[in-house]
């Protein structure tokens, strides 16, 4: 596909790479490569994904499908869904308890380095969802607080379901009520579909102990850098003092509803105003909004095939509105005219913001508003 460079030039048969990239030419002189796009024009931003994967499981070719391909056709920027080690491959490190979390860590702090070089902090926007979203923010606080040579934080930082504590506290009951109340109840398979949202997924008390202490140590547990809602107000200060604008959301029925919400809290708390973190939240379980995108668009699956009323559809129109939205409204500003079609802020646009009531069963679909 053809697209035009910083130049005006109409470049085809190459890919464009960011505003600032440089390279050597035959001389070792540093030049501007012909394939960079003009800053502001599609291409210029990027949205830096880390995905859900309990630490265990997942890649990031499942999550392209899942969204990634959806959020760079809306949007008409880039989206980089990278890998991390998981403790379900065979070991990178000799080391027992903590391996992967730090090469994971510092894996994310470099490509988070690389990116702002090349598109500069301003055009850079972190997200991750479940794992990934804890992987975010601790990236973030390593990035921008703990280096001799402090990174920029980036101009948007995106959490979905946000798996945020790992400590031995966060699977006890009294520190966090919401991982009893929410856990799994009575839980038939064959029953699940008509039972949607009255619980999580999530396996608790059994099984979900098991996550934190494969991926990190005990006493890497208990940081700020593998546990982000441990973290302190000056830690968050730091990240969040430039104006950095923050968008949260999660489920009403996750079992780390308590730690979810703790973060975004402590995130409001640091920013440079209440108007900067942005909450959503939906009668959903855990990271619904990361996988159910393509049984939606290709299945007709959810709220009779009636987006408006499908909570997973809110989040994403929520994230595009964040985007586009004035960022003295706690948005980021990107421009709708420059690329991407924007097509679901009109199709999926919930029907309560409408002007009108919620849209009535009849047994023969969904009636429209």
């Amino acid at each position: 596909k053809a697209f035009t460079n910083y130049k005006g030039e109409v470049i085809r048969g190459e890919l464009p790479t960011p505003p600032k990239t440089r390279i050597k030419d035959k001389d070792g002189n540093e030049c501007v490569p012909s394939t960079n796009v003009a800053p502001g024009a599609p291409g210029s931003k990027v949205i830096f994904w880390a995905h859900g994967s309990a630490w265990f499981a997942g890649q990031s070719a499942d999550f392209l499908y899942f969204f990634g391909l959806f959020l760079s056709e809306q949007t008409g920027q880039t989206v980089l869904l990278g890998e991390y080690p998981l403790a379900s491959e065979p070991r990178v490190c000799s080391k027992r308890g903590g391996a992967f979390f730090a090469e994971a860590l510092n894996r994310w702090v470099s490509s988070y380095a690389k990116l702002v070089e090349l598109y500069g902090a301003e055009n850079v926007v972190v997200a991750g969802d479940s794992a990934g979203a804890g992987l975010a923010v601790g990236t973030l606080l390593s990035g921008c607080t703990h280096l001799d040579a402090p990174i920029p934080p980036p101009a948007g930082l995106l959490l979905i379901s946000p798996f945020c504590e790992l400590s031995d506290a966060s699977w006890n009951p009294q520190c966090y009520e919401s991982m009893p109340s929410n856990a799994p109840k009575n839980v038939d398979l064959r029953k699940a579909p008509q039972r949607f949202g009255e619980y999580d997924y999530l396996p608790y008390p059994n099984g979900y102990n098991y996550v934190p202490v494969i991926y990190a140590s005990r006493a890497e547990r208990e940081t700020a850098l593998a546990s982000p809602a441990l973290a302190t107000h000056e830690q968050l200060k730091e990240v969040m003092s430039t104006g950095l604008k923050a968008f949260v959301t999660y489920g009403e029925f996750e079992i780390l509803k308590d730690q979810e919400h703790k973060l975004y809290q402590k995130l409001k708390g640091a920013a440079k105003s209440d108007g900067n973190v942005t909450l959503v939240t939906t009668p959903t379980p855990h990271d619904l909004p990361a996988f159910t995108l393509p049984f939606l668009q290709n299945l007709s699956f959810g709220a009779a095939n009636d987006p408006k009323s499908f909570p997973v559809c809110k989040v994403w129109y929520e994230v595009l509105s964040w985007l586009t939205k004035d960022e003295t409204e706690g948005g980021l500003g990107w421009d709708k005219t420059k690329g991407g079609s924007w097509s679901a802020l009109d199709d999926w646009k919930p029907a309560e913001q409408r002007g009108c009531t919620m849209p009535q069963h009849d047994g023969m679909g969904t009636r429209e508003c």
